[in-house]
């Protein structure tokens, strides 16, 4: 009884939950069933899992095809960047505007 007063309001929780505990163990083996349904799940699974890697590669390759193309311009645009002796004026503010989006395709 001293344990019991210890737990405080919950210390007659813990019988019920070790009855749960053991009831849970007590379950048996899966039917066969079960099994060929969580197989087909599982496959199921895999299937999909393979057609998004393909999506994704596809994606991943198409996008590295275009910026090949245009990677001359860029290198033209850094060097046109680096060369240009451009200081900006002291008394005007300077901000920083990043404009984020999001296309995911859909």
């Amino acid at each position: 009884m001293q344990s019991l007063k210890m737990l405080g309001r919950f210390g007659n929780l813990a019988p019920l939950l070790a009855q749960n505990v053991q009831t849970q163990q007590q379950r048996g083996m899966a039917t066969l069933k079960a099994i060929s349904i969580r197989l087909k799940s599982v496959k199921n699974i895999q299937k999909i899992t393979q057609s998004m890697k393909m999506v994704s590669a596809a994606k991943y390759s198409r996008a590295e095809r275009e910026l090949k193309a245009v990677r001359p311009i860029g290198d033209g645009a850094k060097q046109f960047y680096e060369r240009a002796e451009i200081v900006p004026a002291p008394d005007i503010p300077q901000k920083l505007v990043i404009a984020i989006t999001s296309d995911r395709g859909m």
